[in-house]
């Protein structure tokens, strides 16, 4: 057959990850197997995978070559997915978004497809800007993994993916380790950075993941707690440690962040 016609789904099954992906993962991808042989699509590939984040979404199935990504997907869903898989179509209650798209770009995607009211995962929300003061005028301490240390002035409420993916379009090389190839979307663990209070040295190697972040933390960064879906990506960051590791698409600048800077504390870039 002609391999570029072809259809692959990939369907989380993980269940040492996550009981959710073994259970409901698994009886989607046998329902896919029998829904894909009983309508006789050879140009159709069903295919199970480990952990693609968001078990909360389980069943989770991804359809390629679009790339379109889906959640909360049962056996009883498994005729209607494949209708749409097939006809090239979004079918939004499931729909979780499409893979290398803006924000604002699946959002369009979205309102253009018909009978499509909104996606089951909401697109990640943007921190509300401070209109009133948007000039860059908080102080930031990044520290390189060659051990140079950058000083830079910030936006209120930008990200700090955003922030070094700018620093690095301005020519320091540096910061190109801060990919964020997913565009902040909280779908991959290009962005990983550490946050490093007073005192806490720059991991110079990847540890195993779950190493303690080493020596005595005095002042935790004034950050939200992680949540449940960039603990999940995290997990496929390289040089994670534990209690320093963060996905710079969730961390947003503020007065505070700025504060803790003047105290001290880094924002750390890995090499990788």
């Amino acid at each position: 057959s002609d391999k570029s016609q072809e259809t692959h789904l990939y369907v989380c099954t993980h269940a040492a990850r996550d009981c959710r992906c073994g259970e409901t993962g698994g009886a989607v991808f046998r329902a896919l197997l029998a829904e894909v042989a009983g309508r006789k699509r050879e140009d159709v590939k069903v295919r199970e995978i480990s952990h693609v984040g968001g078990h909360v979404w389980a069943g989770n199935v991804l359809s390629y070559p679009v790339g379109d990504w889906y959640g909360k997907i049962t056996p009883a869903d498994v005729p209607k997915l494949l209708d749409a898989v097939l006809s090239r179509t979004i079918w939004g209650e499931k729909w979780r978004g499409r893979g290398f798209l803006a924000p604002a770009e699946q959002a369009a995607l979205l309102a253009s497809a018909p009978s499509q009211p909104r996606p089951l995962a909401p697109l990640p929300a943007r921190a509300k800007q401070d209109t009133s003061d948007r000039a860059y005028n908080v102080p930031l301490t990044f520290e390189l993994w060659d051990g140079r240390r950058v000083r830079t002035q910030a936006s209120l409420g930008e990200s700090l993916m955003e922030l070094c993916r700018a620093l690095a379009e301005e020519g320091e090389r540096a910061f190109d380790a801060v990919e964020g190839v997913c565009g902040g979307n909280l779908e991959c663990a290009t962005c990983h950075v550490y946050l490093l209070p007073p005192g806490v040295p720059l991991p110079s190697s990847p540890p195993p993941l779950g190493a303690a972040g080493g020596g005595e933390i005095e002042e935790a960064p004034p950050v939200p707690a992680m949540s449940e879906a960039e603990e999940d990506m995290l997990a496929y960051g390289i040089g994670v440690r534990e209690g320093l590791s963060r996905l710079g698409c969730q961390i947003r600048v503020t007065r505070e962040l700025g504060e803790w800077c003047e105290r001290g504390g880094r924002v750390g870039v890995p090499r990788f």
